[in-house]
């Protein structure tokens, strides 16, 4: 990891200093932080990553993703990637993918014990909640 750029150097650090076995995962590329990894049992769509491109933290699992700031302006786990990726290992946030018609329909974020919203849902719809360890898993499919 000594091919880093000093913005990725300094979220690696952090990462690695709060979350030491994603060490294990991460590569450098381009000065860029890149991580990979597919957590808990195998299963389709499940891949977990973290990059540093582009001066951003971006931290994806499953067909979601999202951005953030880095050095953390406020450590509220919505705007603090580290606190983010340890309450998605913790099984503390599920992420959701909605599916149309077999096409990626859009994603979001769930507390572990909060319900997706199933309002918009319609025929063709199917929702993946997916967890870390798959212990929350479930597919919701349109009746």
């Amino acid at each position: 990891m000594h091919d880093l750029d000093p913005f990725s150097r300094s979220f690696a650090d952090a990462l690695f200093a709060a979350i030491p076995n994603l060490r294990d995962h991460a590569r450098a590329e381009h000065g860029v932080l890149s991580i990979e990894l597919e957590p808990g049992p195998a299963r389709p769509h499940n891949e977990f990553w973290i990059s540093t491109d582009c001066d951003e933290i971006t931290v994806g699992f499953g067909m979601y993703h999202t951005h953030f700031d880095w050095p953390v302006r406020d450590n509220v786990v919505p705007n603090d990637p580290i606190r983010f990726i340890q309450s998605v290992m913790a099984d503390e946030t599920l992420i959701e993918d909605w599916m149309l018609d077999g096409k990626w329909n859009g994603s979001g974020v769930l507390a572990a014990g909060e319900p997706p919203d199933l309002q918009g849902m319609q025929p063709g719809h199917v929702v993946h909640i997916r967890s870390w360890s798959g212990a929350h898993d479930r597919v919701i499919r349109a009746e």
